[in-house]
């Protein structure tokens, strides 16, 4: 089933790309948690209208994370859902 992404979906695609996925997936967990709409000739003229929004959010994304990295700010590493450590720990190991 084509679907296009409402939003940055880990594993899948960035908001406003256009996937190919399986049936059950997308209505059972991307259309109830609104990730995604169907790819519809609708749908796909109003993400076109919405692209250049889309693409400012990215570069604004962007633009942010430079700073915070010039700035020396940590991330942490997030492995799954219940497990995460920081940079300075993974130096320490």
């Amino acid at each position: 089933m084509k679907v296009i992404l409402v939003q940055d979906v880990t594993g899948l695609g960035e908001e406003g790309e256009a996937r190919d996925v399986a049936k059950g997936y997308a209505r059972n967990y991307l259309f109830p948690k609104g990730y995604a709409v169907e790819d519809t000739p609708f749908n796909r003229n109003r993400m076109k209208e919405q692209q250049k929004k889309i693409e400012l959010r990215k570069v604004r994304k962007r633009e942010e994370a430079q700073k915070l990295a010039e700035a020396g700010f940590e991330c942490p590493c997030i492995f799954g859902d219940f497990f995460a450590i920081s940079q300075r720990a993974l130096r320490k190991i």
